[in-house]
């Protein structure tokens, strides 16, 4: 098996609004093998990897986040908000944020 402690957070896209929160899945190799629940703060989990799912070798894990707070015609009213109150507004959307992943065998 495999351990990961992963540093992450959701993005905060309006400070008006409630912060962003919910489950975020870790696939292995395309398989859903873990998950944690994260919020709008910096937070350090640790899940583990199924020996069964990780292979020899190379190994991909991809990471599911919630939905979006806001899409389309409101996320482009809330990037122009920000940018009215002088802060920085992502046109792209970001789903979630990882500072650190840290693996390790189990």
């Amino acid at each position: 098996g495999l351990r990961l402690e992963i540093t992450a957070r959701l993005p905060t896209i309006d400070p008006g609004q409630a912060p962003s929160a919910g489950r975020v899945v870790v696939l292995a190799n395309g398989v859903p093998a873990a998950g944690f629940f994260a919020c709008g703060r910096w937070r350090k989990m640790t899940v583990t990897i199924p020996g069964g799912l990780v292979a020899s070798g190379l190994n991909k894990l991809t990471f599911q986040w919630p939905p979006l707070q806001c899409t389309g015609e409101r996320a482009l009213q809330t990037a122009i908000r920000r940018l009215q109150r002088g802060l920085p507004a992502d046109v792209h959307p970001v789903f979630g944020e990882v500072a650190q992943i840290l693996a390790s065998p189990c």
